[in-house]
């Protein structure tokens, strides 16, 4: 019952020196009373207000801030009125829903964690427990975030929280933005100085974002550069973090140095794509050389090149090298090959993210369905059937409310519903619209807001045809194509029978 919300309880008593508690919680037990184990409680941690009580104010709750819960109790001497639901006054200027119930509850799941996630204006990692803006989380979703809600004052806002929180001397970026403490890792984490300017360059066509953020990312670079041995990632600062991978069903055995090496490779790759865009090609060819140099280490020391394979892809690692154009057509196959005897995820955060994109980018669209709609252990479907209401940090369980799996939402917007920008283009002034054929998806609908207006997308199918209804804003070029069907699309309601 319920569902999971940050914000708090307005608790009611007319009597004077009451002593009142109120307690919050995400889960309960099976005896009705407060489980606190995925708000820290294995470490103490609970949250608690209390209140005493002067007899003329009658109604109670928290001013300066709020609490992450489904559940809460109150003492009898005070009554619970209402909770308030709390978040940075973000619009939700999305839709999206199919034929698969996993995909709706996913999507759903997806915007409440992110909005329980918002807090001053900073993209945060749970709202009950740290509740601090890691940057990893949020350089992870920020694609599905911008496509799903009005998150522009909000990324350019926290843009300056991770510029804040860049080493001057040495270019290294904290794991938290503002920085509070927490631990990460140097790519994926520290990596959000170069992701999240370029997404929001990429969403909202904002070059001068790509201006004032090109030089930070050449300073990481650097800093990234002496964080290497033989071209690897080993180290980041002295007696700190140095996360690859994290949330992995199993422990992770996919190399930590592996991780983040090819995690700093695609982060490489963002850097001369922006370097091309403000035409500074001297700094595109120096940091091509290191993609090279990074790209030669990682195959070199853990690629099986009989097979073409990347510690034979556990954990999702032959996607991590074929999304940075590592290994052939070999290493696709291994990839299809795995996932299709799995049909499941033994991927963490990062990994089930570049899986799902390999994917859905490579001609295996129905495979990418199969695991996002898996009904195993490490599934969406799990959570839903466990009546989850936000999406949890660990496949598990533990925190019930962590947007970092979020990330694939952006999928639905691209290839289910087909939207995407054409490639060396911005701000959506022109537009693809390409839905994937999937097996066992027979309609969908949805929208994204974009600075021209709504791009809306729905399809049905029905005795062989598919009739598809797209909605064109003014000063958008669009095309549709679907198979050998390939049509300009007009300003207003397009409709297209295959």
């Amino acid at each position: 019952a319920g569902i999971n919300i940050s914000g708090y309880p307005v608790i009611y008593c007319e009597k004077k020196n009451e002593h009142i508690q109120v307690e919050c919680a995400e889960r309960i037990n099976d005896d009705n009373t407060l489980n606190f184990i995925s708000m820290g409680g294995g470490k103490g941690q609970k949250c608690t207000m209390k209140y005493i009580t002067d007899g003329i104010t009658n109604t109670f709750n928290p001013i300066f801030t709020w609490q992450g819960f489904r559940y809460f109790t109150v003492t009898d001497n005070a009554t619970a009125l209402e909770c308030h639901i709390v978040h940075t006054d973000v619009k939700v200027n999305s839709s999206f829903s199919c034929s698969s119930s996993i995909l709706n509850w996913y999507y759903k799941a997806y915007i409440r964690s992110q909005l329980t996630n918002l807090h001053g204006s900073v993209p945060s990692d749970c709202p009950h427990r740290e509740r601090l803006g890691y940057t990893g989380d949020g350089q992870l979703c920020a694609r599905a975030a911008m496509y799903c809600l009005d998150m522009k004052k909000v990324y350019r806002k926290w843009l300056e929280d991770i510029s804040d929180c860049q080493d001057i001397n040495n270019g290294h970026v904290q794991h938290t933005a503002p920085f509070n403490g927490g631990g990460g890792g140097p790519s994926g984490w520290g990596g959000a100085i170069v992701t999240v300017p370029y997404e929001y360059y990429l969403h909202y066509g904002d070059l001068s974002v790509l201006r004032k953020f090109f030089p930070k990312m050449l300073h990481y670079f650097e800093y990234m550069e002496s964080r290497c041995s033989n071209g690897l990632v080993i180290r980041e600062e002295e007696k700190g973090w140095c996360l690859g991978e994290w949330c992995t069903p199993e422990p992770a055995h996919i190399p930590e140095s592996y991780v983040n090496t090819c995690l700093y490779v695609k982060l490489l790759q963002i850097g001369q794509t922006t370097a091309d865009i403000l035409k500074k090609f001297e700094d595109k060819k120096r940091i091509s050389k290191l993609e090279q140099i990074h790209k030669k280490a990682i195959t070199d020391a853990y690629m099986s090149k009989l097979e073409s394979t990347f510690i034979f892809g556990n954990q999702g690692a032959d996607a991590f090298a074929y999304d940075i154009f590592l290994g052939d057509e070999r290493t696709l196959e291994n990839i299809k090959r795995r996932y299709e005897s799995l049909l499941t995820y033994d991927t963490g955060i990062f990994g089930t993210y570049i899986l799902n994109k390999v994917l859905f980018e490579n001609g295996l669209s129905d495979l990418a369905f199969l695991l996002l709609t898996n009904k195993k252990e490490a599934s969406f479907y799990n959570m839903k059937k466990q009546g989850a209401t936000t999406l949890w940090e660990r496949w598990n369980g533990d925190s019930n409310n962590h947007p970092m799996f979020g990330a694939s939402a952006r999928y639905l917007f691209e290839y289910v519903l087909g939207i995407r920008q054409k490639p060396d283009t911005s701000g959506f002034d022109e537009v693809i619209i390409s839905p994937l054929r999937i097996k066992g998806l027979n309609r969908a609908k949805g929208h994204i807001t974009c600075r021209h207006g709504k791009i809306a997308v729905s399809y049905m199918k029905s005795n062989q045809i598919t009739e598809y209804r797209i909605q064109i804003p003014k000063n958008v070029n669009a095309v549709f194509s679907v198979g050998t069907t390939k049509k300009i699309l007009n300003e207003g309601l397009n409709i297209i029978k295959i």
